[in-house]
């Protein structure tokens, strides 16, 4: 088991990679503090995130389980939209 990935994910992508899927899965990496996220990762990075030592880009499950036993990474995750909550001045369809 992998330390970098949720136990659920690591599931999904290893039946993916096991089934030789080529599908190109949008992911944040995050890597350690003393690594630069351009040296050690294997995609396409579409945004670097600085403050937290990550960056996002598309790779295929066989390519982020490889990647998520690297001593270089923290954390694998799958990269998707987030939507912050509004406090509402009552109940919910008032």
């Amino acid at each position: 088991m992998s330390r970098t990935l949720d136990p659920e994910l690591e599931s999904l992508l290893n039946d993916l990679a096991k089934a030789g899927s080529a599908q190109r899965i949008p992911f944040i990496v995050t890597v350690r503090s003393n690594v630069r996220a351009r040296e050690v990762l294997p995609f396409r990075i579409d945004h670097e995130f600085d403050a937290i030592s990550a960056a996002s880009g598309k790779m295929t499950a066989a390519e982020a389980l490889k990647l998520s036993v690297s001593d270089a990474v923290e954390r694998v995750e799958l990269d998707g939209e987030m939507h912050a909550l509004r406090r509402q001045a009552g109940p919910p369809g008032a």
